[in-house]
């Protein structure tokens, strides 16, 4: 999913149903541009996708964020909790990142 403004891109976000379990969604991506950061455009997608998720019957979202990542606070604002952390090899480096949760309903 893709956010414009003026027709140029500005955000994406990619997310998919969880192969095992149909009641999460997972959320691989959520990308905004730096220029574009604390205007809500996170916040607005982050609202897309659990409209959509309460909508198809799933309870609860997850994603990935580093550990070291900024946008750890954003997602706790937005109400993600901590649900296991993880490091993750890739390639030569380690991903070392928390695993968060959202409980929609």
């Amino acid at each position: 999913m893709l956010a414009e403004d003026l027709n140029t891109a500005v955000a994406f976000a990619g997310y998919s149903i969880s192969d095992t379990d149909p009641t999460l969604l997972k959320v691989h991506k959520l990308y905004v541009q730096h220029a574009e950061h604390g205007k809500g455009i996170g916040r607005l997608l982050l609202q897309y996708i659990e409209n959509e998720s309460l909508k198809a019957g799933i309870s609860k979202l997850e994603l990935n964020v580093n550990r070291q990542n900024k946008a750890f606070d954003f997602y706790k604002r937005q109400g993600f909790e901590i649900f296991k952390e993880e490091d993750i090899p890739y390639y030569n480096y380690w991903m070392n990142d928390f695993i968060l949760r959202k409980q929609l309903i």
